[in-house]
């Protein structure tokens, strides 16, 4: 799918709880709020959403989160980016 890239692209912080697990709740709440600010597209587990250091399950479980949330009223940019080839293809 090819598309212009435009407007506010909003990087999605990963939020963790106290025992360093991503804490959902408040990426459900956080995604909610960039919507409601009127966002033009997101853009979860980048490098400022620490998404290199986690695990690809959990970068695959932060953007299940984010597409379930987002229900198609903007576009997701998902960050696949990896220290090796066979992550960055796992994560395609």
């Amino acid at each position: 799918m090819e598309q212009k890239l435009q407007g506010v692209i909003a990087v999605v912080l990963t939020p963790f709880d106290k025992e360093e697990n991503i804490d959902y709740s408040a990426l459900e709440r956080l995604i909610e709020f960039m919507l409601s600010k009127g966002v033009h597209d997101l853009f979860p587990c980048g490098s400022f959403s620490l998404g290199p250091l986690m695990s690809s399950e959990e970068r695959k479980k932060v953007l299940e989160c984010t597409v379930k949330v987002n229900r198609n009223r903007v576009p997701i940019i998902a960050h696949i980016g990896a220290i090796n080839t066979q992550t960055a293809v796992e994560l395609a």
